[in-house]
């Protein structure tokens, strides 16, 4: 046998053994990957969050019937985050090919491939570290996700569960703290505004980052006309709309409010979105009086230092 035979059989048994090798460890993580159900719909109870005096603390909140939600909340999120949505088995190959390709090229995880059935078991099966493990667990349950429920299903379990950021869970809760509206009753432009929030919260907030979100509000919109939900007059009309937002009410519980949560998700080992969904009622150490004066110096702080044109310290 000649030698250069002998190399392409060395090669081909050494990438034989390789993707053997892969698809081992492929099966075998698959295999560990196991679906909880109960966790994908987040319950319809809201939570109660009570002082150390018995006062009610509790934010916004409330499960929405996929019913309530209005068709341009759901065309708005397909067209921005999953427009093969309604056609995929809850992975998008061809996304996730063009996704390989573009951070290739780039050089760095530039695009993302997760659809919004991988979103929805991210959000409440996995936990957010970037691992191969994760994404073929990711894979494996989004698919079991798309046989046991309609897409109708699972887009309402999805809009219940994503996080706005300021502490806002579902569509419900961003409806009435971004624009004081319940779901059904959300204008086309704050429709394509509370869906181009998700992606970067902190980024793309209307009330923290009001630039941001109106540029990629009309890149939703953009998108919306390109796939066929809205028509040009209808784009054109609500991306003239200023981003007006509900005054925000003072809330002197919010950051320990959202501190509180995380702390009972770490203590009993159930996650934000189904402490606030579950009816459950957590008692805290937060005295209403000491509160309500801290953060009424930090905001007289945050005022202050606005006026001098500073950026004030987080609290």
């Amino acid at each position: 046998m000649k030698t250069y035979q002998k190399v392409l059989i060395g090669l081909v048994g050494i990438v034989f053994a390789f993707l053997l090798s892969v698809g081992i460890f492929v099966l075998t993580t698959a295999s560990t990957a196991r679906l909880d159900e109960s966790k994908l719909r987040a319950p319809n109870r809201s939570v109660r969050m009570v002082a150390s005096d018995g006062t009610d603390i509790s934010g916004l909140g409330g499960y929405v019937e996929y019913e309530e939600i209005p068709i341009d909340l759901v065309n708005a999120f397909v067209a921005v985050e999953d427009k093969r949505y309604w056609d995929h088995n809850g992975l998008d190959f061809r996304r996730m090919v063009g996704a390989t390709l573009a951070n290739v090229k780039s050089r760095s995880v530039a695009q993302g491939a997760s659809t919004i059935t991988c979103q929805l078991v991210k959000n409440t099966q996995l936990d957010n570290s970037k691992t191969l493990t994760r994404k073929i667990k990711e894979a494996k349950m989004a698919l079991e996700v798309e046989k046991e429920y309609s897409k109708e299903e699972i887009m309402e379990m999805y809009l219940n569960v994503i996080y706005f950021g300021q502490g806002l869970y579902g569509v419900g809760a961003a409806a009435q703290g971004f624009y004081g509206v319940k779901p059904a009753q959300l204008s086309l432009a704050q429709c394509a505004s509370i869906a181009a929030t998700v992606v970067n919260p902190s980024k793309y907030s209307p009330r923290l980052s009001p630039d941001n979100n109106r540029t990629r509000r009309n890149l939703v919109l953009d998108l919306m006309r390109q796939q066929g939900y809205i028509d040009e007059e209808s784009c054109l009309a609500a991306k003239d709309v200023p981003i007006e937002l509900v005054d925000e009410t003072p809330d002197p519980y919010r950051s320990y409010r959202t501190n509180a949560l995380q702390e009972a998700a770490q203590v009993t080992g159930i996650d934000a979105v189904h402490l606030i969904g579950g009816g459950y009622v957590i008692h805290t150490y937060c005295d209403p009086a000491l509160q309500r004066r801290a953060d009424g110096l930090y905001r007289q702080d945050l005022l202050s230092r606005a006026l001098d044109g500073k950026t004030p310290d987080s609290m």
